[in-house]
């Protein structure tokens, strides 16, 4: 019998697509010491045809939900789970696929994605690649989505081993103690600090969860890996594992028990660099603002501080950063029914860290991603990475991306600071340096060995320019 294999949405023709990458455009008013690039980006508002033509934006889009910043490989991750459905005479037999898409850094080109797998076997499952994320020790990691009870079907979490392959190995499963099962829950989104394989040193995992039973609450999971260790336990010492918003002692807003049908997001906090306790953590929901808590369950600080500020509802996704001295938070603004939709307020935090005080300095892109909906709440996934350049000054990548209508990369540094990695639109003055390897992209910013017959990104050591061949 014949056997057909089909990709669903498969789109015909993308070569006749001749956007690439930009920046932005907009210029963004520099403070007294600080100021914004963009570096590069895709997106629906700016280079609608070049971001429509990635491939995984036009091949199951809607089914690419995170991103992940790697400044250790210099690339930028998406995660991708394509559906193919294979049709063999009556029976029709649909796999989804675990795949990373790379993007280069400092240019923004797209390099294509690669297969995950196993022992040499595909890696496939419902969004079985959902979340991914770079550890604090360089650890490329994923998980997929979880429906429950996590007895019968543990949290499963990957690292990546070869990127240039896509081989992955298990590094532990996460499952609840027997005695809390009942309260399971969706896991969809969650967040990991330390060393995710337990060899330099100990992790926290945490996951929000989603809504369960006849009281229609959320909860929280909890997990901890020892360093020298290899299974995942739940810290007595804190919460076993698992706690119930009928626990939390306070919310913003008041009273609020659900922050979502599906779950929400939890962000860790770390006091410092080499913090991996897990003691401070964000719980942003999609019904919820975000809002800062301890392991003891008390609410520190919450939008309840800066009203004015607080993000649109339905939208998720936070994180804090340091430079030159000062704190700041970058979070989730909005999502598909404002305008603009899916950017990210950048705010420096008021006096003692907290919301109160709290002052925007930009919200990027400034004309947002896009507001398409992909049929669903997705978190805005947001990551930054500090640079120190050669005298001292400091800046931070900061990495947007928002499932289905953008993704970016941003410089936030002193004015003095000189980026280790110029981009495109970054890059007069610049002396070129004729000994480094030369590498072609085509306008939808592929790799090209044998460039010819056309228009292409010539990027030499950190010059990258138009060229015709």
């Amino acid at each position: 019998m014949k056997k057909i294999l089909l990709l669903g949405a498969a789109l015909i023709g993308l070569s006749s697509i001749s956007s690439a990458q930009v920046v932005d455009g907009a210029s963004y008013r520099d403070t007294a010491d600080i100021k914004c690039v963009n570096k590069w980006l895709w997106s629906r508002n700016h280079n609608k045809a070049g971001f429509e033509g990635l491939e995984f934006i036009a091949n199951a889009g809607t089914r690419a939900r995170t991103a992940a910043l790697d400044p250790a490989r210099e690339k930028v991750y998406v995660a991708w789970n394509p559906q193919f459905t294979e049709i063999n005479g009556t029976d029709t037999t649909t796999t989804e696929f675990g795949r990373i898409c790379t993007f280069d850094l400092s240019t923004g080109a797209y390099e294509g994605y690669v297969q995950l797998t196993e022992n040499g076997t595909p890696i496939t499952g419902t969004l079985t690649v959902q979340q991914i994320g770079v550890d604090d020790f360089g650890n490329l990691w994923f998980s997929g989505v979880n429906f429950g009870p996590t007895q019968e079907k543990p949290i499963k979490i990957y690292v990546v081993d070869n990127i240039e392959t896509g081989e992955c190995r298990q590094v532990g499963q996460w499952a609840l103690p027997a005695e809390e099962e009942s309260e399971a829950g969706r896991v969809d989104y969650c967040d990991v600090v330390g060393d995710i394989t337990g060899q330099e040193a100990n992790a926290v995992m945490m996951a929000a969860v989603g809504v369960f039973g006849a009281d229609n609450v959320n909860g929280l999971y909890r997990w901890e890996l020892p360093q020298g260790e290899t299974e995942w336990v739940a810290n007595e010492e804190d919460f076993a594992g698992y706690v119930s918003t009928r626990d939390l002692v306070e919310t913003y807003p008041e009273g609020t028990v659900s922050w979502g049908t599906s779950s929400a997001v939890v962000k860790i906090v770390k006091e410092d660099e080499s913090d991996f306790s897990g003691a401070l953590f964000y719980v942003d929901g999609f019904n919820a603002p975000p809002a800062l808590y301890n392991t003891a369950l008390s609410m520190l600080e919450s939008f309840a501080s800066a009203p004015e500020l607080c993000p649109a509802s339905g939208c998720n996704g936070i994180t804090e950063f340091n430079l030159a001295g000062k704190n700041f938070v970058a979070y989730a603004e909005a999502q598909y029914d404002k305008d603009p939709g899916c950017r990210v307020n950048i705010c420096e935090l008021g006096e003692g860290m907290t919301f109160e005080g709290m002052k925007k300095y930009w919200s990027v892109p400034e004309i947002g991603l896009g507001q398409l909906s992909d049929g669903g709440n997705r978190v805005h996934s947001i990551a930054t990475k500090k640079y120190v350049d050669e005298n001292g000054n400091e800046g931070v990548y900061l990495l947007t991306y928002k499932c289905y209508n953008g993704i970016g990369v941003y410089c936030i540094s002193q004015t003095d600071f000189e980026d280790p990695n110029p981009s495109i639109g970054a890059v007069e003055g610049i002396e070129i340096d004729n000994n480094a390897p030369v590498s072609y992209y085509n306008l939808q910013g592929v790799k090209v060995a044998n460039p010819e017959n056309g228009v292409f990104i010539k990027v030499q050591g950190n010059v990258a320019s138009k060229v015709v061949k």
